[in-house]
């Protein structure tokens, strides 16, 4: 019987990726021993400068022309406050899968649903923002 592997996903808002690499000033030791015992990313891009439609595009495997996030969907000048209909996330194909999930932080990727509606246990509840 194999065993599904364990994933940690840590996600940072406003960190260079090279924070953790050897030899920078910033003194980092357990994100720096996180980066070394997985995987790190030193040649990933954003799809966009606003959080919401890259954290969208992080959970989706879209782009925001597909998920239908294309700004912060917390503001009252978003353009849809939520994924398009049928978007799928990546948590919600791992529940499938048996996995456990939870979930801490912010969420960013709609004010339509909360982590909770797409597979994820929630460490710290989500609250939506009134328009």
């Amino acid at each position: 019987m194999s065993k599904s592997p364990n994933i940690l996903i840590f996600v940072v808002d406003q960190m260079p990726y090279d924070v953790v690499a050897p030899g920078h000033p910033c003194h980092m030791p357990n994100a720096r021993g996180l980066a070394e015992d997985g995987v790190s990313f030193s040649r990933a891009f954003t799809c966009s400068p606003h959080c919401c439609p890259s954290r969208a595009t992080f959970m989706t495997g879209l782009y925001p022309s597909r998920h239908g996030v294309f700004n912060n969907v917390d503001t009252n000048t978003a353009f849809q406050h939520g994924l398009n209909p049928g978007v799928r996330t990546f948590s919600e194909h791992l529940k499938e899968a048996a996995y456990r999930l939870a979930y801490a932080g912010k969420w960013h990727v709609s004010n339509e649903e909360t982590p909770a509606d797409r597979g994820w246990q929630e460490l710290v509840e989500y609250r939506k923002e009134e328009h």
